[in-house]
């Protein structure tokens, strides 16, 4: 148990300032990710590609499938310069956003919280004349 304790000790010495703004930049950028592509058939094609990894992994290791275990730690490359070709419309819808919306791609608000309000009561008054 002290074993773990003293772990826990030295790897919370060396995290520092800048080890959580990695952290923090690197959540951000992959829930950025993730809203990009929530509800697009790139989300269900993730999940799949996961669950089919996921399902590799425990079968090699389960079964001790060398084959299977080697493909699996190797195939890195191979999926880096694939991610761009499967996921190709989305990485461009993303950029065109990003292009066009600026900062409020990232979730920025640049609207004030009674525009809505305003807009719609004007839209009432214009429909009653």
């Amino acid at each position: 148990m002290s074993d773990l304790i003293n772990s826990l000790r030295d790897n919370f010495d060396q995290f520092t300032f800048s080890s959580a703004f990695d952290v923090a930049i690197i959540s951000l950028l992959i829930f950025w990710l993730f809203m990009l592509i929530r509800g697009t058939t790139a989300m269900a094609v993730m999940r799949g590609a996961f669950i089919l990894l996921l399902a590799a992994i425990v079968l090699a290791r389960a079964f001790d499938l060398q084959v299977l275990n080697f493909l699996v730690e190797n195939s890195f490359t191979g999926v880096l310069i694939a991610l761009p070709i499967i996921f190709q419309p989305e990485i461009r819808r993303a950029l065109e956003r990003v292009g066009r919306t600026g900062a409020r791609a990232f979730g920025a608000s640049t609207s004030n919280p009674g525009t809505v309000e305003a807009v719609a009561e004007a839209a009432t008054s214009m429909a009653r004349q």
